[in-house]
């Protein structure tokens, strides 16, 4: 049993949800508190939520952004610096297969 720290009832474990912050492993919230929390602040709650992709979009817009090849016969970094023309015998005797 654990007391919820919003509506002060004693309710069973089951009615809180998980979280590894917490000495006993439990929100100090039951669920049905978090639940209407969530509903009377939905408005507030994608606000934020709103404001914090579109900063974090703005932050990766400019970046580039570098394929990775993985893969049974060719792994690596795709990019323009890392390729070369090789000769066949060359590129035979690294063992790529394509």
């Amino acid at each position: 049993m654990k007391i919820c720290s919003k509506c002060l009832k004693n309710k069973d474990f089951y009615e809180f949800s998980a979280s590894s912050k917490e000495k006993d492993g439990l929100q100090y919230q039951c669920k049905q508190c978090q639940k209407e929390y969530r509903q009377q602040n939905r408005e507030k709650i994608n606000e934020i939520n709103r404001i914090y992709r579109k900063k974090k979009y703005k932050s990766i817009k400019g970046k580039k952004k570098h394929k990775s090849i993985k893969g049974k016969t060719v792994s690596g970094l795709h990019v323009w610096e890392n390729l070369q023309i090789l000769e066949v015998s060359v590129n035979i005797s690294k063992g790529n297969k394509i």
